[in-house]
């Protein structure tokens, strides 16, 4: 893990997917870690990089990204793979 530093501040995002297999053995994730992909949203950055939910520190398996839009709570779905 790359420690501090203000990336992802100014990046664009310029996509929006599944999490693929790929994705998640490069953080580590084995079959019983993402087990839940299909729920977890990528977001993918104008450098390459992504972003991704986790559902703790320790990234034991995916999670789901979350926001807010005209005050209603909305969730993050990504297209299916």
């Amino acid at each position: 893990m790359i420690g501090y530093k203000p990336w992802p501040i100014g990046r664009r995002i310029v996509g929006l997917h599944q999490m693929t297999d790929a994705e998640a053995s490069a953080i580590g994730w084995d079959e019983a870690n993402y087990s839940c992909t299909e729920m977890t949203a990528v977001l993918v950055l104008d450098d390459g990089g992504w972003i991704t939910a986790s559902a703790d520190p320790e990234q034991n398996r995916g999670g789901c990204l979350i926001g807010e839009m005209d005050g209603q709570e909305v969730y993050v779905w990504p297209q299916e793979k």
